[in-house]
């Protein structure tokens, strides 16, 4: 799944809707949008995964030495809990990275978006595609 920013500028003397008389062809192939609502849930950062940083803690003030066998032990300190504040933030971020992606998805639509004569306008398709091949529009 891709997601293209496009200038689209209309030339002629009629209005043009994309998915109706207004085509999208990658390489030799024509190709249909895929609907914002969809990718906004197909890509998005993961936010559960950060719950790994839980175990992760500061200890300060400890004192560090190796035993007659060679192993070393810690012993004094203060131990922060800094795992838990690290994972909580950085779900916050993600969540609220995904908000603004799916925000601007819907914001900057061009699925059945009337191009007026004249009108130039940009936004994002977002389209099913392995392959980097040059995107056009065929007028029909």
């Amino acid at each position: 799944m891709r997601v293209v920013a496009v200038r689209i500028t209309n030339n002629s003397e009629k209005s043009f809707r994309l998915n109706e008389n207004l085509k999208l062809i990658v390489g030799n192939n024509p190709i249909v949008p895929i609907d914002p609502s969809i990718v906004g849930q197909d890509i998005k950062q993961g936010t559960w995964i950060y719950l790994l940083y839980i175990p992760l803690n500061f200890t300060l003030g400890a004192t560090t030495t190796t035993n007659m066998y060679g192993q070393m032990e810690t012993s004094g300190g203060t131990t922060l809990p800094t795992g838990p504040l690290l994972s909580m933030y950085n779900i916050l971020v993600a969540r609220s990275a995904n908000k603004n992606f799916r925000t601007e998805l819907e914001k900057f639509n061009l699925l059945d978006k009337t191009i007026e004569p004249g009108q130039t306008v940009y936004g994002l398709i977002s389209l099913y595609s392995l392959t980097a091949e040059p995107i056009k529009f065929e007028v029909q």
